[in-house]
């Protein structure tokens, strides 16, 4: 294995879980590790305002193959849970085969 392809993320899927007593999903989070993926820093910013300080991450998961990643579902690595920002993309090689898919994440601060 590459180490292009030697992070581990935990996938927190939202997954809906019932209804409360006033009619509103409740949902559970499921933790699934998922081994011999691709964490990449894209960029971040920083939002100074007279009442707080926003620090906003963007981040990139490659994953080998195709992921059925919802926009409820996050990623966790290194302590920095990120959540899906957008539609997941599937990139193919010249010949039509799926080689990867690249998850857009986002994490925010503050």
């Amino acid at each position: 294995m590459s180490l292009l392809w030697s992070d581990t993320v935990t996938w927190v899927r939202r997954r809906l879980d019932g209804r409360d007593q006033y009619g509103n999903d409740v949902y559970i989070d499921e933790r699934v590790p998922l081994h011999g993926v691709c964490w990449q820093t894209v960029d971040s910013s920083e939002d100074e305002t007279t009442t707080r300080d926003t620090v906003t991450a963007h981040f990139r998961l490659y994953i080998r193959g195709f992921t059925n990643v919802h926009p409820t579902d996050a990623f966790e690595h290194r302590g920095i849970v990120a959540e899906v920002h957008g539609r997941p993309e599937q990139q193919r090689s010249p010949t039509g085969r799926l080689t990867h898919t690249a998850i857009h994440l986002r994490h925010v601060r503050g």
